[in-house]
């Protein structure tokens, strides 16, 4: 059981170095002018993208395939799956906004509207993952 506790620890971890990665690129593009460049910091974080959600998925379904009889382990483990599926969606929609308004001087509300929901969500996220670390900890012995 070790193993649960290390997927849920680790998870919240690697979210916030992903929420790091993309306040970098977000931050370094309004240095930039409005262009999307530089492409490091998105690359970076797409790319971290698909390792975080591997571990969320890992963790989230054995969380609420492997403790059916936990209520709060079942909920939890699935909402992070959910979140993480939707989370990658919004990812690659704020890119596609991004990148199509980028030779426009003015930022779209469409682009401003898809990147916060992306935002927020990421921040969803980050919440279930604490919570079915903290939960993974107090009931999975």
């Amino acid at each position: 059981m070790s193993n649960n506790r290390g997927l849920t620890t680790a998870l919240p971890i690697m979210l916030f170095i992903q929420l790091a990665l993309g306040a970098t690129y977000r931050h370094l593009r309004r240095d930039g002018g409005h262009s999307p460049d530089p492409l490091h910091p998105l690359y970076t974080h797409m790319v971290f993208a698909m390792l975080v959600a591997i571990v969320a998925v890992i963790a989230g379904g054995r969380a609420w395939g492997r403790h059916r009889d936990v209520p709060v382990l079942r909920k939890c483990g699935a909402a992070v799956m959910h979140s993480t599926f939707l989370q990658l969606v919004l990812g690659v929609v704020a890119v596609i906004v991004v990148w199509a308004n980028a030779k426009s001087h003015d930022t779209s509300v469409t682009e401003v509207t898809f990147t916060t929901i992306h935002q927020a969500i990421g921040a969803l996220l980050l919440a279930l993952s604490m919570l079915l670390m903290l939960w993974t900890r107090r009931l999975i012995a």
